[in-house]
């Protein structure tokens, strides 16, 4: 099994990994749809139906905006998610599960799969305009839209537009967000104490805010041989 992200070249540009595990999750009459809407526009941003449609896995009961569309400043309405793939250190590392264009198999995660963040909780964005579950963008890279580092850079910094051009370069560390703007670029959720994690064995985990973010960066690559600290 590969886990990439979302922008190869291929027949669904654009199309988000969330997306792409639809028939996975229990959702395969909302695949069918979508591939019925490439069929008819190669461009998902405005004209897919799944867009705009919510999908009650995605979105975590604490968050108030979760199962809800959302216009952005942009003039998108779209449907979003909390839950992200986590890239590993960030998005310039390649180190984790979700990188652009490349695929990893199971075999390739040498730090253990039980040992290796696979998915963590982010809510979307203040403007909505990252988080969507269907498609993705920031070209090349989907960094805070379906995948997101545990030290993640700011892609603004990097040449990338991103309307995140006032936000400080980062490393941003994974913590408790007010959700700013600034927030999307960093693990946080709407729990009081930390964030629910999948790891890449199947496992879900809170993992408190606490945890060193030595032990967090650890966790986020997939082959990286380090030990992992007790306190997880």
């Amino acid at each position: 099994m590969g886990f990439g992200s979302s922008a190869g070249a291929d027949e669904f540009l654009g199309m988000s990994w969330i997306a792409r595990v639809l028939p996975f999750i229990d959702q395969t009459p909302l695949w069918d749809q979508a591939i019925e809407d490439y069929n008819f526009n190669p461009v998902p941003f405005r004209a897919h139906r799944g867009m705009q449609t919510t999908v009650t896995t995605l979105g975590c009961p604490s968050d108030p905006a979760a199962g809800q569309v959302q216009w952005t400043h942009e003039g998108y309405l779209v449907a979003c998610t909390n839950y992200l793939g986590v890239n590993g250190t960030n998005f310039q590392a390649r180190d984790g599960l979700f990188n652009a264009d490349q695929s990893i198999r199971l075999a390739e995660i040498a730090d253990g799969q039980s040992n290796t963040l696979l998915i963590g909780e982010r809510p979307p964005s203040l403007d909505f305009w990252y988080g969507w579950w269907y498609a993705s963008g920031q070209g090349s890279i989907s960094t805070g839209d379906v995948t997101l580092g545990v030290a993640e850079l700011n892609p603004s910094s990097n040449g990338i537009q991103s309307y995140l051009e006032d936000c400080p370069a980062g490393p941003y560390r994974y913590g408790s967000g007010r959700n700013d703007q600034c927030d999307t670029l960093h693990f946080w959720s709407y729990h009081s104490a930390g964030g629910n994690f999948a790891l890449a064995d199947g496992s879900v985990r809170m993992i408190p805010y606490e945890i060193a973010d030595s032990t967090m960066q650890s966790l986020a690559t997939r082959n990286g041989g380090e030990v992992i600290a007790s306190e997880f």
